[in-house]
């Protein structure tokens, strides 16, 4: 009696059953279904496997207006919160605030075209959306949660009042797909995340100059070059030297040209996220 495969369910004859084309076609089909939906998909989202995100700030609580949470995703609205688990990132709103993360497209998308996102929760739950983008944002209705989609950006929502919500992962496609044929998600592996991820943001951390005192300068070579010209922001300044300081000569996508004075040390992020 034929029995089937774990991952597939793929027949599988048992060698007292009698050959049966049907069967084999059976399979074929079900293994070139699979097939397609791996390898014919690209997914637009970066840091979109939440159980293993490139989280730069390592932090895992969030809680601010505008925040930068896990790389790429930013926080909306102050008085909701963002927790990074080892099950996914949680979203959870205030009493009177949306809970709401978003990121922006690496490339604008185009009015007109199909897409198709696919969002699985950590209970298990999945959904699938396939629209036709539009100028504004279409906001479409979850389990628990509302996800918005424009030519811009992706949104993630969970209503004020409402139970928090873990996202194990989400993904966006260019197509129409439901259900039965989204393709497989496919995790794109903390190092191609990464860098992907370093092309919109990222730290560093100098020490410059030395007791004596005196100018120094240096060119901060960016490895690979950010998707913009960033901005620059001090995090934290250590004065060795009461003359301790910094100024940032040209800053380009390639690199950052820095003039020090004194004794010290600085931490700086750059960014060239929306």
């Amino acid at each position: 009696m034929a029995t089937r495969t774990t991952l597939l369910g793929l027949a599988k004859p048992d060698y007292s059953d009698v050959q049966d084309v049907g069967v084999i076609n059976g399979n074929m089909e079900i293994i070139d279904k699979e097939i397609g939906k791996r390898t014919r998909a690209h997914n637009l989202l970066d840091n979109s496997d939440f159980t293993d995100p490139v989280n730069q700030e390592d932090e895992t609580s969030y809680t601010g207006q505008g925040l930068y949470t896990i790389d790429r995703w930013k926080q909306e609205y102050n008085g909701s919160t963002v927790t990074v688990g080892d099950n996914g990132l949680t979203v959870a709103p205030g009493a009177s605030v949306q809970g709401w993360i978003s990121q922006y497209y690496a490339k604008p998308l185009k009015a007109g075209a199909i897409v198709t996102a696919y969002i699985k929760l950590a209970n298990g739950t999945e959904n699938v959306f396939a629209i036709t983008l539009n100028e504004s944002t279409i906001y479409l209705q979850g389990n628990g949660y509302i996800v918005g989609i424009s030519t811009e950006k992706f949104d993630l929502v969970v209503n004020a009042g409402d139970p928090s919500v873990t996202f194990e992962k989400v993904a966006l496609y260019e197509g129409e797909y439901n259900s039965d044929t989204v393709p497989t998600y496919q995790p794109k592996g903390y190092s191609a995340e990464l860098t992907a991820c370093l092309l919109w943001r990222r730290y560093i951390y100098r020490v410059f100059g030395s007791p004596v005192g005196n100018l120094s300068r240096e060119a901060i070579i960016l490895d690979p070059p950010m998707k913009d010209v960033p901005e620059v922001k001090e995090t934290s300044l250590w004065k060795g030297s009461e003359d301790a300081g910094y100024t940032v000569q040209a800053a380009e996508k390639r690199y950052v040209d820095m003039q020090y004075t004194g004794w010290g040390s600085v931490s700086l992020i750059l960014t060239c996220e929306p």
